[in-house]
């Protein structure tokens, strides 16, 4: 694939069924014949590429079939910009997460969706959990979330190798002082981890005002800044990171709440890996979002709906419990642990750390950044952080 600009380049169920809960049931008017959903995925998500399959299945009538590929989120930058320009979308959905559902409202790629979607389910305020109308909140008619969690930021640690853990952010930055390259954060324009690391220092360090990237983070840049000097490199992904710390590259990465499990999961990561909030920590929530490419014809449309409304209907939404890098997952209102499938059950249970319940309910989830709050953040993390690696003064 060729290279793509820069983020700072670039910045200069069915209708009748669903209605009820049940996926699957006839379409209550006609549609165009069917078609195969072309699916891109930009997301680490372990199941990302399966997630439209079941629709198609129960609705042959609808859809032919599902083509899923997955790339880098700057690929919207460059190739799938252009097509959409030109009226040439190349894919119909887009599932991503919170970054690149924002960016692509930015370049203006999406269509929305929310007249199409809303008549086929109960009102959305009603539906979401309070942090899965929190994440719709940043974004409203131009994704859908489907998939949320309280995110992060939260360390993982090698416990052989890091015997006493730092406990607050000025500690993990003396710790980064005393063992330079050792720490690790992924990028915060192509991994969420990353950006709830660079998000959630605001609140830990106390800063003016943790909803303005520009103006309010002053103790937060200086912080980076600094840190900065102690960082071997910056991983474009999550699973970039987090292999680094499973081959011993480095000690202490940032993570989320659903990244700890996934990697355990696959077996990425022992099942002795340590994890550990900061002081003063706020969740900065995560989410997994479904996109539509603007110009496709309204008949291919109103599937696209049908099938993102399947996402939301109750037996879907049971089995998205720790789906990817999710956790907890389903964002519909009166979904428990006990509605998951037995045999996730039981995984899950092994696998969520026993603290982890409390540490959600007793620390606040922050108000994500809007959406021109990200794109600043961003920016001044490209132009003041990144652009200054290994030739800061």
């Amino acid at each position: 694939m060729a290279p793509h600009p820069t983020r700072r380049a670039v910045l200069a169920g069915t209708t009748l069924g669903l209605a009820a809960g049940g996926p699957g049931a006839a379409p209550a008017r006609a549609q165009a014949r069917p078609f195969m959903l072309r699916q891109l995925d930009l997301t680490e998500t372990a199941n990302g590429p399966f997630i439209f399959n079941g629709f198609a299945e129960a609705n042959p009538g609808l859809l032919a079939g599902v083509s899923a590929e997955r790339t880098h989120m700057e690929y919207l930058f460059g190739d799938i910009r252009a097509q959409v320009a030109a009226g040439r979308p190349p894919y119909h959905v887009v599932l991503t997460n919170l970054d690149g559902a924002a960016m692509g409202a930015e370049l203006d790629l999406w269509e929305p969706m929310g007249a199409r979607i809303q008549p086929l389910l109960p009102p959305m305020d009603e539906l979401l959990t309070p942090l899965g109308r929190v994440l719709r909140g940043v974004l409203r008619e131009h994704a859908q979330v489907i998939v949320a969690s309280p995110g992060g930021p939260l360390l993982t640690y090698a416990p052989d190798r890091v015997p006493r853990m730092p406990r607050t952010a000025e500690g993990l930055l003396a710790w980064a002082r005393e063992n330079p390259g050792r720490f690790l954060y992924p990028r915060p324009e192509f991994s969420e981890s990353g950006r709830c690391f660079v998000a959630g220092l605001p609140w830990m360090l106390q800063d003016r005002d943790p909803h303005d990237p520009e103006d309010g983070w002053p103790a937060t840049w200086e912080y980076l800044a600094e840190l900065d000097r102690h960082v071997a490199y910056y991983p474009t992904t999550t699973l970039a990171a987090m292999q680094e710390l499973a081959e011993g590259g480095a000690d202490i990465v940032a993570t989320t709440l659903g990244v700890d499990i996934l990697n355990r999961v696959t077996g990425l990561l022992p099942e002795g890996i340590g994890l550990a909030p900061l002081a003063g920590m706020h969740w900065i929530p995560t989410g997994l979002f479904v996109a539509v490419l603007r110009g496709h014809a309204p008949a291919e449309l109103d599937t696209i709906a049908q099938a993102i409304a399947y996402l939301l209907s109750e037996p879907v939404q049971r089995t998205f419990f720790g789906r990817g890098q999710y956790w907890p997952g389903p964002v519909r209102q009166g979904i428990a642990l006990e509605n998951a499938p037995p045999e996730m059950r039981g995984e899950l249970r092994r696998l969520v750390r026993s603290w982890a319940p409390s540490l959600i309910a007793s620390q606040h989830v922050a108000p994500p950044l809007l959406l021109e709050e990200t794109l600043t953040m961003l920016r001044r993390w490209d132009e003041d952080i990144s652009a200054w690696h290994g030739v800061r003064p």
